[in-house]
């Protein structure tokens, strides 16, 4: 009864089996209420495979760090997604075709078949024109995750890539924006040191928009793959050039043109090699020294780390490879739906099918994209001016978890009806109307720049609206604002000098108030001392017998007179002591004056010795002094001369006398030495005995 239901099934992934086959070549049928347990099955073995991909990706030191997509992005891939709804609708009423039990009634009966077909060829498209559009599709998001400027065909000017800002090649792409930021954080944290990374791209046209981003930064770089847009004609030191060309022959790989072994860009310590992937692939298979990359930074997420190639890159040092991901986009749900593995005799079907599943999963998802990400994105992952990143980059383990917790947020299980109504973009372009040419490979382009084109037209019209009709109201309430704002500050204004006034008055009659509470509080304080005391006295006055005695009138009387006494002798000291004081102070006066007048002395005796000495030094015989000491050293050394030529020439007739008969007297022995000799040897055989010389 399961298989004879029409009801459309829960979903489309989750309760069919997409790669069981029938005899017959249709899918599986299974129920659509309930999972049974080899799709369960099939499920866990997509979980541990994803499971296995990651371990292995964390194993190679390869990782994946989360970036946010631009709004043209996510602008142009809606606009993708919605020309392509029609094809993935499409692909879904053929799914659930195939799913119905009508549809395997229909294959047995093969002459009713030529009239259904055709019906059914009318409103869906062949499979081979269904997976050319899937496949097309699928490409395009890939290079829009990259940058959309690679949609565009044709060649890219020079000029216009050096003329552009680079807040606006940013802003193109959230891969570009991430790696601009990461850059200028090395940039102003690695000064001190040679620090060097490896760029990869797909193609030269997006190496040469990667290296329009890092033109004019404090860094150098080389194009290993491609000319350089732009040379640096200035001259830099020897050691940072010699580094950098041997950076550049090593790194270079030889390839594209020229740029190897030049260097560019300023004199910082952080050099860049952009390199295409492919030629990686070929250039550094035997290059053993190029180990010294600190980190690869990989724009193209299909980047094989195992390949022998970066495996020798990698093979002392083990730099980690980072692949940004832009979060909630396909090549994010690339990492949690697994590719399936290639060697299959039904190996472009089951591309296919996982191509559509991607997509399906990335419509679904699409109110992810509409919400506008926080601009506070990459402080919350990657801290202060990226610090996190650069800190971590010796422990890039610590940086994994960061794109887990977008991770959550995914939708991975959905039903049909889900996905048919978020295939309809009621919301987004609704206001759209397709034309009746059906999309294909050819004219792809054209509507997908017709569809940019309208939503073009659509922001200038929202953007004519604000500035014509809301921009005027707006000015209005701004101006009535700030003219209720001027009436308000003159009305200050003019308020203010009795503000003050006030104020002012009012700060006296607090000090007022204060000075009066304190002189009561005193007074209190006296009244309470007084009363006292005046208690104490009548308690002292008030005897038993209600009458004063004798003894203690004595005893007060006695009591007064040493008061007396106390208060004469403290008098009299007083006297005395201000009486050394005034002798004190009239003596400090005198020494005072007298040092006032014993300095000004000291002034004029300094001031008349300086004056003498000055006199001194203009005088005329101190003008001539340094003449006359340096005609005294000039006779001095002319002294000196004399006595050693003198020395000196006598020494040489000295030496001269002393070669002279050490000559004759050699020749002398050489001369009776052959007179005295044997005939028979030769006459011009010197003697073999010493001589003097």
């Amino acid at each position: 009864m399961d298989m004879l239901s029409t009801d459309p099934p829960s979903s489309i992934y989750g309760n069919v089996d997409e790669y069981g086959l029938s005899n017959g070549g249709n899918f599986n049928t299974l129920s659509e209420t309930r999972m049974s347990s080899s799709q369960q099955q099939q499920q866990g073995q997509e979980q541990q495979r994803i499971n296995l991909q990651q371990l292995a990706q964390f194993g190679s030191k390869v990782f994946h760090i989360p970036t946010r997509l631009s709004r043209i992005q996510i602008l142009i891939i809606q606009s993708l997604l919605y020309l392509f709804s029609d094809t993935l609708l499409n692909e879904m009423k053929a799914r659930r075709k195939k799913s119905n039990i009508e549809s395997l009634l229909q294959v047995s009966s093969i002459p009713s078949r030529d009239n259904s077909s055709d019906q059914a060829n009318g409103d869906m498209e062949f499979p081979g024109n269904a997976h050319e559009l899937v496949s097309l599709c699928f490409e395009k998001l890939a290079v829009v995750n990259n940058n959309p400027g690679l949609l565009v065909e044709h060649f890219i000017p020079k000029k216009l890539l050096l003329s552009e800002t680079n807040e606006l090649q940013t802003l193109m792409s959230g891969k570009y924006e991430l790696f601009n930021k990461i850059i200028d954080s090395l940039i102003s944290e690695k000064r001190d040191e040679v620090y060097s990374i490896l760029v990869v791209a797909k193609n030269n046209k997006e190496l040469e928009l990667i290296e329009g981003i890092i033109i004019g930064k404090d860094l150098r770089y080389t194009n290993s793959s491609n000319i350089k847009l732009y040379d640096d004609k200035r001259k830099f030191c020897k050691d940072e050039s010699r580094e950098g060309g041997e950076g550049g022959e090593e790194r270079g790989g030889g390839g594209g043109g020229g740029g190897g072994e030049e260097e560019g860009g300023g004199k910082g310590a952080v050099f860049v090699n952009l390199i295409q992937k492919q030629q990686l692939y070929n250039n550094y298979m035997n290059q053993s020294s190029s180990t010294s990359y600190k980190f690869v930074f990989s724009f193209d997420s299909d980047i094989d780390a195992t390949n022998p190639s970066i495996e020798m890159l990698r093979s002392d040092s083990n730099c980690p490879i980072f692949i940004p991901v832009p979060i909630y986009s396909s090549d994010h749900l690339k990492l949690h739906i697994a590719k399936p593995r290639h060697g299959g005799f039904d190996e472009e079907n089951e591309l296919h099918e996982w191509r559509l599943k991607v997509l399906n999963t990335l419509v679904v998802n699409n109110f992810n994209l509409q919400e506008d990400l926080d601009n506070d994105f990459y402080y919350d992952n990657y801290g202060a001016q990226m610090k996190r990143f650069v800190s971590n980059i010796d422990q890039p383990d610590e940086l994994v978890s960061l794109l887990a917790k977008y991770d959550d947020q995914l939708v991975l299980n959905y039903s049909e009806e889900k996905l048919r109504k978020k295939l309809s973009f009621k919301n987004d372009f609704s206001h759209f109307s397709k034309t009746g040419q059906k999309l294909s490979i050819e004219n792809f382009s054209c509507q997908l720049s017709k569809l940019l084109q309208m939503k073009l037209i659509e922001i200038k019209e929202e953007v004519d609206h604000i500035e014509k009709i809301e921009l005027p109201v707006k000015r209005k309430l701004e101006t009535s604002r700030q003219v209720h704002f001027d009436e308000d500050e003159n009305l200050i204004a003019e308020n203010y000098p009795k503000f003050r006034r006030l104020t002012e008055e009012a700060s006296f009659l607090d000090r007022k108030l204060s000075r009066f509470e304190n002189d009561l509080k005193v007074k209190q304080d006296k009244l309470s001392e007084l009363n006292d005391k005046i208690s104490e006295l009548n308690n002292k006055t008030k005897p038993d017998d209600g009458q004063i005695t004798i003894e203690t009138l004595s005893a007060q009387s006695r009591l007064i007179t040493d008061l007396e006494k106390e208060l004469s002798l403290l008098q009299s000291e007083n006297q005395k002591v201000n009486n050394e004081t005034e002798t004190m102070r009239q003596k400090y006066q005198e020494s005072s004056t007298e040092a006032v007048s014993q300095l000004n002395k000291l002034n004029q005796v300094k001031q008349q010795q300086y004056q003498k000495l000055a006199r001194k030094l203009a005088l005329p015989g101190l003008a001539q002094l340094p003449d006359l000491i340096h005609r005294d050293c000039l006779s001095n050394y002319q002294y000196k001369l004399t006595r050693l030529r003198a020395r000196n020439k006598f020494l040489k007739s000295f030496l001269e006398d002393k070669i002279d008969k050490l000559c004759n007297e050699r020749q002398q022995i050489m001369e009776n030495s052959t007179s005295t000799g044997s005939s028979s040897r030769p006459s011009n055989r010197i003697s073999r005995d010493s001589t003097p010389l």
